[in-house]
């Protein structure tokens, strides 16, 4: 079908670059950059861009990359990049409200409830309550493409459990400090 077809040219796309990336990121941009000198329309090659421009800390730039991908084509899958790379350039409450956006167009996909756990957990940790609430809405789906590999819950799940308690152990100190005083 269509969709198998343009899925399968998306995922060869996707795995030159990865592999381009993984070699050499400077290259891999280099690449990208030529791709879309010849197709300047073309999502993908911004959506693969920004990733690139994010591996190399140039966070402005890719920015741009994936604002460009989702204004090309805001079907598909690129806001999660997005709100990632709104993250690390300090947009918090943008990069929040597109994954909010996200969630709300895509509950059902795991891998979504996981990069908005993460996002809470690395610039809310005040927010591990809602981490953790995000975290149990990404369990594995019967669709491979949109599961979080069972180590990377159990990582994350762990990580928000140790922030858990270190808040604990923090309120537990200051009630006995003041019990001191």
């Amino acid at each position: 079908s269509q969709k198998n077809l343009t899925n399968l040219r998306y995922n060869l796309i996707h795995a030159k670059f990865e592999y381009a990336e993984k070699q050499s990121p400077e290259k891999a941009e280099t690449l990208a950059r030529e791709l879309l000198k010849k197709s300047p329309k073309n999502a993908q090659y911004w959506f693969e861009l920004a990733g690139i421009l994010r591996t190399l800390g140039k966070y402005q730039e890719a920015l741009q990359a994936a604002q460009n991908a989702v204004n090309l084509a805001p079907e598909q899958s690129y806001r999660p990049r997005l709100a990632n790379i709104l993250a690390k350039v300090g947009q918090l409450d943008t990069a929040e409200q597109t994954y909010k956006e996200m969630l709300h167009d895509h509950p059902e996909r795991p891998k979504y409830w996981f990069w908005y756990a993460e996002f809470l957990s690395e610039y809310y940790p005040d927010r591990i309550a809602d981490a953790q609430e995000a975290l149990s809405k990404a369990q594995p789906s019967d669709d491979k493409s949109w599961s979080v590999p069972a180590d990377e819950l159990r990582q994350l799940h762990e990580k928000l459990s140790l922030k858990t308690s270190s808040i604990v152990d923090c309120n537990e100190l200051n009630l006995i400090t003041e019990n001191t005083d």
